[in-house]
């Protein structure tokens, strides 16, 4: 067997794994979705067990789809895994608005898988990225910015005159472009624009 033939044929089996395994891990989200529904009917808080299993099902998701090439399920976990960490470490409870986020994000989640596997167009995630965008600036600001720098981010705690809303939308965009501004203000607590609280 040529080495082409070979490796065309192992990353074959790969994929098969790959469908496997995200199979599994939609599935397992899935149940946990909905027992968060259950929960934010109910009115009770999610319990921390389900929150824990639900980010590592999207990080492992995340993962096994970088392997595989398939980026559009790859971002969208790496999405959704980034708001649950809001959720898990942040504090805060999840809203109608964020279970409804998390249900479509995982939708388009297994559309995106299906489509790699009929090896047909891939679906567009620009409109579930930029929600759960929408979510996460959400949390951030009802979780208030001096608490998300410093879990996240390992700032010094912020004192400002904006609104919660304001700073994190500022501040997030700038910690995701990580230019050297950032990171050099961020080693810096005696910078000027920052004082500890």
């Amino acid at each position: 067997m040529a080495e082409s033939e070979f490796n065309e044929h192992f990353f074959s089996q790969f994929l098969d794994d790959y469908f496997a395994e995200a199979d599994e891990h939609l599935r397992s989200v899935r149940r946990h979705l909905l027992e968060f529904e259950d929960s934010l009917n109910a009115g009770n808080r999610i319990q921390d067990r389900t929150l824990n299993e639900l980010f590592r099902s999207f990080h492992t998701l995340k993962g096994i789809s970088a392997m595989a090439n398939v980026s559009a399920a790859e971002t969208l976990a790496h999405y959704m895994e980034g708001y649950l960490r809001m959720l898990r470490d942040g504090q805060s409870s999840l809203s109608a608005n964020g279970l409804s986020v998390l249900i479509d994000s995982t939708k388009k989640i297994e559309e995106v898988v299906l489509a790699r596997r009929n090896d047909t167009e891939i679906p567009n995630i620009e409109s579930e990225v930029e929600r759960l965008g929408r979510e996460t600036y959400r949390l951030t600001a009802l979780i208030g910015t001096s608490s998300f720098l410093h879990r996240h981010l390992s700032w010094p705690r912020v004192r400002s005159t904006s609104t919660p809303l304001e700073r994190s939308s500022s501040l997030w965009e700038r910690s995701k472009t990580r230019n050297p501004w950032f990171r050099r203000v961020a080693k810096s607590p005696s910078n000027s624009l920052c004082r500890r609280v």
